[in-house]
């Protein structure tokens, strides 16, 4: 395969996670309705350790580089969390 190809997949593939980015908050802002109609606090930090330690193992099964993943899903949540104020 040339890198022309190769590259057209990475394309591709970044198209896909900015598609799912952009489903994840759009559940991440309904979660946050609910969440303000509910009374709840915005911030859940058992959820987010459960939600780090399931992608790490996850990311570990992959081949993975599981702070890699702690990294980006700990900007991920954040960035959720601002659009659930």
């Amino acid at each position: 395969m040339k890198i022309d190809e190769l590259r057209k997949d990475i394309d591709r593939i970044d198209d896909t996670i900015i598609e799912l980015l952009a489903t994840r908050n759009a559940v991440s802002r309904e979660i946050g309705r609910l969440k303000k109609k509910e009374g709840k606090d915005i911030t859940d930090k058992q959820r987010e350790i459960e939600i780090i330690k399931r992608l790490k193992e996850k990311a570990k099964e992959q081949d993975l580089d599981d702070m890699f993943i702690d990294e980006i899903y700990r900007i991920i949540m954040s960035k959720s969390k601002e659009e659930q104020r």
